[in-house]
This record gives C-alpha cells, structure tokens and sequence, in this order.
C-alpha cells in the first residue's frame, strides 16, 4: 500500500477544495494508497460541513492533519514574519515526509527537501509572488534565492491551470498543463428571479474586508446580495451564501477578487465575475487573463460593481456573449490532473 501526502497552501479556500476534488477523485480511480491531507486546522473547520469533506473523511484511508505552512498573502508587508517566512521549513521535519511515496505540494517549495518525490501543485509559487511584491526587501530577496535554489537542484514537475499559470514557473519547473477544474457546485439554469443574486466572495484577509460594511445596500434594490459565511461577523443582516444550502442558480453575478477558487466558481457555473484590482501579484495576473479572455470584469468600487452588474444583464447578449466565450475553456482539468498523478502512484 503506496503512502501519498498532500500539504495545502494556508490562504483561502481554494486550494484545499482542489485538494479534496483531487483526492476524491483519486481515491475512485486507485484503491492502493493510503493519504494524509496536512492543512490549517481553520480551513479544515470551515470545510466540516461540505458534502465532499463528509465523504472523504468516512474513507479509513485518508487522515487530515492539522498543519498550518508559514507563506500567505498580507498586501502590508509588516504584517509577514520575514524571520519565520525565512525558517519556518523547519516545521516540516516532524512531519516525517520521507516517508511517503508521492508528496503533492500545493504552492510550497520547501518540502524539495525533505522529499525528492515531490510534485508542486498550483498556478504559482510564493517566492515568486513576494519577490513582484515586495522585491526591495533584503529578507524576501533572501527567500526568493532560497527557493530559486532549490528549484534548480530539483527541477519538479509541477501541475498548473493552462490558463492562469505566472510565466516564471516556465524557467523553473517541468509544467503539466491542466484546464480548469469542476465547481463544487453544478452549473444549473439561472433562476428569472427579478432581482439580481450577487454573491460577494474574496479573501476575509483583504483590505476590501475593511469597506464592506460601509456599503449602503440600500441604494441596490434591484439586487438580492448574498455574503460569504466568513463574513458573518462583518454584516449580520445580509443572507449568507452556503454551499450546501444555496445553488448558483440564484446567482448571476461574483462580486470578488480573481482568485484561482472563485475563478473556478465562476466558469464552472456559468456565473460571471465582476473583479476589484488586487496588489497580489498573483491575482493581478488572474486579472489581466480574465481580461484577455473576455471572461470578467473590473470594477473600482462595490458602487461601480453593482452599476456595471446591471448595466450587463439589462442586455441578454451580453450573457450570451459570455456562454459563448467560456464554451471555449476546457474544464476537464480534474480528469487531466488525476489521469497525470495516477502514473505516480
């Protein structure tokens, strides 16, 4: 029985759901493994309630563990450690990584050298995306080396979105090419509802957290706006969108940041994405091919969000135009990331 380890990358949700689908497409596909998921005990809180986490914990094969991996995204460089950003790959010696026979690293260079086994996952890399956002500091200029080092020692295969991938990690990985993965969620018929449903979704840890209850909802009766549920103690009296208790059938529109996860949640139910600009390198870049794709739509403000929303439904070609575009998208990255891994395994 073959061991497999998946170490997810801390910030947002998006990456642990890609790491359950994978997994739990795996798990159909092969019974000779047994898997250990290490990821933030917060993240694995917020999951509990997902059908896909029920399903994959009641399978004696596989073990969540909570682990929290140092790098994550803080716009305000004074809020990252850099003496931990520096050193926290020491945590990853007690989690006995040699032992396992494939190590998919979501993101996260380090574990190169505590498994040579390793296949990085994602559609960039940290050091990379301190080094474009911070690259006058000596410590993320330390960092950056740190990892550049590693990667060429190793030259890892590394399974990225087609699409979306930073061009960097062309010089410094053997890419797998993959398309977009699945929703969680099926793309069902919009609702004829008359109001509007916009789901409001990006990282609790922006600065676009701070402005969100400033807005006057008031002033936006044509729409029905739906919060994310990390939100909760930010508006109180807006509905909040459950995964499991609200379709996206509701939803015409994401309010949000480009983020590889609602980037997903957007093409894979048909629902359009109005985007803020970001100083995350790596969402700055998911903006500028959401651009080139005629796939979404930037927005300065929530005002100029909301406006720009019913500015784009109050024409039926506009969302014609849209299904036209994103027909043109493969969507089949699971199948291609699994039917990649299972050679390893």
């Amino acid at each position: 029985m073959k061991k497999i380890a998946f170490l997810v990358c801390r910030n947002g949700l998006g990456h642990i759901r890609r790491v359950l689908a994978i997994l739990n497409s795996l798990l159909r596909e092969r019974k000779n493994f047994n898997a250990k998921v290490f990821s933030s005990k917060e993240k694995i809180e917020l999951l509990k309630d997902w059908s896909i986490y029920k399903k994959i914990i009641k399978n004696e094969k596989v073990k969540f563990i909570p682990f929290e991996p140092y790098p994550f995204w803080s716009e305000n460089l004074e809020k990252i450690d850099l003496k931990k950003l520096l050193s926290w790959e020491k945590d990853l010696k007690k989690l006995n990584l040699e032992k396992f026979d494939l190590l998919i690293s979501d993101n996260l260079v380090e574990t190169l050298k505590y498994n040579k086994r390793t296949i990085l996952s994602g559609s960039f890399l940290w050091h990379i995306v301190y080094l474009n956002a911070f690259g006058k500091k000596k410590e993320i200029q330390d960092y950056y080396d740190k990892c550049e080092e590693i990667l060429l020692k190793n030259k890892p295969k590394m399974i990225v979105n087609k699409y979306f991938y930073m061009p960097e990690l062309e010089r410094d990985t053997d890419l797998y090419k993959v398309g977009m993965l699945k929703s969680i969620k099926k793309s069902l018929k919009k609702s004829e509802e008359k109001k509007i449903g916009v789901f409001i979704s990006f990282s609790a840890e922006g600065s676009l957290l701070e402005k969100i209850g400033e807005v006057n909802y008031q002033r936006f009766e044509n729409f029905k706006i739906y919060l994310d549920k990390r939100f909760k103690r930010e508006i109180k009296r807006k509905p909040i969108f459950d995964y499991n208790k609200i379709g996206f059938s509701k939803i015409k529109a994401i309010l949000g940041v480009a983020s590889m996860g609602v980037i997903t949640e957007s093409f894979g139910t048909s629902t359009p994405l109005f985007f803020f600009p970001s100083k995350n390198p790596e969402i700055e870049h998911n903006s500028k091919v959401l651009k080139n794709l005629s796939l979404g739509y930037e927005v300065t403000s929530f005002e100029d969000g909301f406006e720009k929303i019913y500015s784009f439904y109050k024409k039926n070609s506009n969302y014609k135009y849209y299904l036209k575009r994103l027909k043109k998208i493969d969507k089949e990255g699971l199948k291609e990331t699994v039917n990649f891994l299972k050679k390893f395994i």
